[in-house]
């Protein structure tokens, strides 16, 4: 049995991937299209989580990079919460996550990136969260909501750009939190390592433009 084929095959959930089949369908509408995600959600705008979305301030819906009719519209196949686990550049294959192989005449990678894990004591804690899919979002505003009824501190950082700090800390997240969190971990373990990042974080200096 031969494998199914695309004249083009986008990996990766992402803007990127998005605006690649926009660009696609506009100089071809006949060719066989795949826009292949690991994550369940159609292709978002990722900015979005760290600020609005995570705040409450915008809707799942408005994040979306495309409407779902689109792809079904300009005849791409959507096909999401699957990794793409093999490229055989020799044979034009991919193989999924299942097994399934699928043949191309020309393939996009847009996996993008993803965040750098901690390592310091603590950092395998439940309450450690990485933030970079709408999953992660969705768990952390969760996890943030549930903190502030129950009067807990609770702190965000990442190793991102100085702008996103920037906006962050603007839109009232992080710092105060953070400060908190820093003096408590001095306080219950004898190891302060967690601690003395969470400071040295907090402590840096952000420039504004």
């Amino acid at each position: 049995m031969s494998a199914p084929h695309f004249k083009y095959i986008l990996v990766g959930g992402g803007i990127a991937a998005s605006s690649a089949a926009q660009a696609i369908r506009a100089i071809d509408t006949e060719g066989g299209l795949l826009l292949l995600g690991q994550e369940v959600n159609r292709p978002y705008h990722r900015p979005p989580l760290s600020k609005d979305y995570l705040l409450g301030r915008q809707k799942q819906k408005e994040i979306f990079t495309l409407p779902d009719e689109w792809f079904i519209q300009h005849n791409v196949e959507l096909r999401t919460g699957r990794r793409a686990s093999l490229l055989d550049t020799a044979r034009r294959m991919v193989a999924l996550d299942n097994g399934q192989e699928i043949a191309f005449d020309k393939l996009l990678i847009a996996t993008g990136a993803s965040p750098n894990r901690l390592k310091i004591p603590g950092a395998d804690l439940p309450n450690v969260f990485y933030l970079r899919s709408l999953t992660d979002a969705d768990r952390l505003h969760n996890a943030i909501e549930k903190a502030q009824r129950e009067g807990r501190p609770h702190a965000q950082s990442h190793a991102g750009h100085d702008r996103q700090r920037r906006d962050e800390r603007d839109a009232g997240i992080g710092e105060r939190e953070m400060a908190v969190l820093a003096q408590q971990q001095r306080q219950h373990h004898r190891k302060p390592p967690t601690a003395e990042f969470l400071e040295q974080h907090r402590q840096t200096p952000v420039h504004r433009r």
